[in-house]
């Protein structure tokens, strides 16, 4: 008979006796016909060798379903110090068929027969998918209730297995390390879903991306979550949802735990809590098997990631979150997109995944191509007025115009959040971007200074007269074009010149200057007035008996400019 989880109706079968464990010495007992929401721990000393408990898990769909849970030993100190690792094997017909414990069953649920609570399956072995795994105790977990810090140690990132334990895993030299954390990520193709994982691995973290569905902003109906139901946190919901799966372990009051190991490990946080559907157990004997799932509403705020899993208040959704929108054109086609963002440490890479997406929705290909890209990012500040940054560039590349796009908004978002002059919080960005197969560049080539009314190609140096003006021609090579000239005259400050020097920079090559004055409004001052991509600087600078001073002409043109000439001055 196949058990599935009905709540009361579940229950009533119970009393009539029509749901009933297997029977014998070490088989489990008949499991709680409904979990207990908030169950009493069972001391870790109380753990031995050969406890047999029952788990409940979400293979497909809502409804959790049962496995037996036999305890293997339990390892001291293994997560952290003072948070012991329960090692175990479990044995259900899901199991067998993903070929054991897959990711997305963090946070799973283990009971003793008379409702206590063991913990959350929260450890996997390192290789391939296999029954045997480690649980998170339940008294660790429950103390994410009352002070989060008291456990806010990083939990290991591999537990090796003792000789005697080893014996069981299907790998003799496996360890247990936590479990793989599908993240289901809409609104990006499969290749830059790659890089997102490339990033993921590199930097450590258990999340491993998956093309998943968009998650609405709408609540969810009460009761979505509850112990052993699908748990996902979300930094971003919308058109571009980053949502990690996991499993509710316990539900005390209005308060849930989940995954029994960190998820970011940010400590005190501002996640969105939403429920999940499974759609299926996928098996991967290559990366381990995987729940897919579909992210639902908001069911509550996941407000701490610890060493032992996650807290979430439940009911409302988190506050302050950031709204994130582009409008991309192409041709003919156009597209508004809208994601929602937690927190603002996860907003710089939101935002430029968000655009990047829309980017790739509208042109509809990857390669050769231009766009021009314009973004206004709100905020408040503390102790100062509200403000407001916009800028433009214009971006251009023969392999994959559409990323080449995003890189400087990036770095802008960055440069705000991380700033450190003064405490502010960004409350919107906004982005608008046209992007066209069309090609094209300058390169600065050579540049000509007119002496006695003739123009000179300039080698090394360049030759200037105090209180005169110094005419230049800049020769720029056009990609599959004819070269462009383009003239600027500087006019020579009076007065002795001791040294100097000329450039003439395309704008691919210049860099923002540094503020003037170490304040957040210098900083935005500088962002702001970043030199354009689709320029040349031209700049004269002289040392004299007057000091230092600068002559400058900025030369906006139809394409994005390289290539970089320098000179030495004299007179």
């Amino acid at each position: 008979m196949r058990i599935t989880w009905k709540g009361p109706a579940l229950a009533a079968l119970a009393v009539l006796g029509l749901v009933a464990g297997p029977r014998g010495t070490g088989a489990a007992a008949a499991p709680p016909a409904v979990p207990p929401a908030c169950p009493a721990a069972v001391p870790v000393s109380d753990i031995k060798p050969g406890l047999v408990g029952t788990g409940w898990t979400v293979s497909q769909g809502t409804a959790p379903q049962p496995f037996t849970v036999t305890v293997l030993g339990v390892l001291p100190g293994a997560i952290a110090p003072g948070v012991d690792m329960v090692v175990f094997q479990g044995d259900s017909p899901a199991l067998t068929a993903a070929g054991g414990i897959w990711a997305g069953m963090s946070g799973s649920p283990v009971y003793t027969k008379d409702g206590r609570l063991i913990g959350s399956v929260s450890y996997g072995l390192t290789a391939a998918p296999s029954p045997i795994g480690g649980i998170t105790p339940a008294a660790s977990m429950l103390t994410l209730l009352g002070n989060p810090s008291a456990t806010g140690t990083k939990a290991a990132a591999t537990v090796p297995l003792p000789r005697g334990l080893a014996g069981h895993a299907a790998a003799p030299n496996a360890g247990l390390a936590p479990l793989t954390v599908p993240l289901a990520v809409s609104g990006l193709s499969a290749s830059r879903l790659g890089t997102v994982n490339a990033r993921l691995q590199q930097s450590g973290s258990p999340l491993r991306a998956y093309a998943g569905s968009a998650a609405p902003g709408s609540a969810a109906p009460a009761g979505g979550i509850f112990p052993g139901s699908n748990f996902a946190a979300a930094v971003s919901y919308g058109d571009l949802t980053e949502a990690a799966i996991g499993t509710t372990t316990a539900v005390c009051g209005s308060t849930a735990l989940a995954f029994g190991h960190p998820m970011t490990f940010g400590g005190a946080v501002n996640l969105s809590a939403h429920t999940a559907n499974a759609v299926a157990v996928v098996k991967d004997a290559t990366f381990g098997s995987f729940k897919l799932a579909t992210v639902g509403p908001i069911a509550g705020t996941v407000d701490q990631d610890r060493t032992v899993g996650l807290r979430a208040k439940l009911g409302a959704g988190p506050k302050g979150t950031v709204p994130v929108r582009s409008t991309v054109h192409s041709g003919t086609r156009a597209r508004t997109a809208t994601t929602w963002v937690t927190m603002d440490r996860f907003l710089a890479d939101v935002a430029t995944n968000h655009l990047l997406g829309n980017l790739d929705r509208v042109f509809d290909q990857v390669g050769t191509g231009q766009a021009t890209v314009s973004w206004t990012i709100r905020g408040t500040q503390a102790g100062g007025p509200d403000w407001q940054l916009t800028h433009s560039d214009r971006y251009a590349s023969q392999f994959d115009a559409a990323y080449e796009s995003i890189t400087e908004l990036y770095g802008q978002i960055q440069s705000i959040v991380g700033n450190p002059y003064a405490t502010v919080k960004i409350t919107d960005v906004s982005v608008t971007a046209t992007i066209t197969p069309d090609y094209g560049q300058y390169t600065v080539e050579s540049v000509q200074a007119k002496e006695n009314g003739a123009w000179v190609n300039l080698t090394d140096t360049v030759r200037v007269t105090p209180g005169a003006t110094l005419d230049l021609r800049v020769r720029l090579a056009a990609y599959r074009a004819p070269d462009r000239l383009v003239d600027v005259a500087l006019k020579v400050p009076a007065g002795a010149v001791d040294s100097g020097s000329l450039s003439v920079v395309g704008g691919l090559n210049e860099s923002a200057a540094s503020p003037a004055q170490r304040t957040f409004a210098a900083l935005l001052a500088s962002l702001r007035d970043a030199p354009r991509n689709d320029t040349v600087t031209v700049s004269l600078n002289l040392s004299g008996a007057k000091g230092d001073r600068t002559v400058q002409q900025v030369v906006p043109l139809d394409q994005v400019v390289d290539g970089e000439q320098d000179y030495s001055v004299t007179t």
